[in-house]
């Protein structure tokens, strides 16, 4: 449905940054991002079911990024940036070591 709704209105603004005319998104331009981050999961081996860590800071690329591995069929593990440094190292060993969670990292102002 909600795939639908992004087809239906592809030159629509969906997202934008509030006090940047550089930063704004159409329903079109985030769709074909939403499938290019999906894509590159399927590259990385990143299968249905399979647990993704979301680090990032609150920008549309991260909603993209979100979306994006649910339109894949991962499930979203959201970490927060601004935690305990040490809560992050533990996890990335976790997925380093064998875990069943993949980890994306993002960078806040990628577009």
């Amino acid at each position: 449905m909600l795939i639908s709704a992004f087809n239906e209105r592809p030159d629509k603004v969906a997202m934008r940054i509030v006090g940047s005319d550089d930063e704004i998104y159409t329903f079109g331009e985030l769709l074909h991002k939403i499938r290019s981050v999906a894509y590159r999961l399927g590259q990385e081996k990143v299968e249905f079911g399979d647990r993704v860590a979301l680090i990032g800071e609150n920008h549309p690329s991260w909603a993209i990024a979100y979306l994006g591995a649910l339109y894949h069929g991962a499930v979203i593990v959201p970490m927060d940036p601004h935690g305990e440094i040490e809560t992050i190292i533990t996890s990335r060993r976790t997925f380093s070591n064998g875990g069943d969670t993949r980890a994306v990292k993002m960078h806040s102002r990628s577009r």
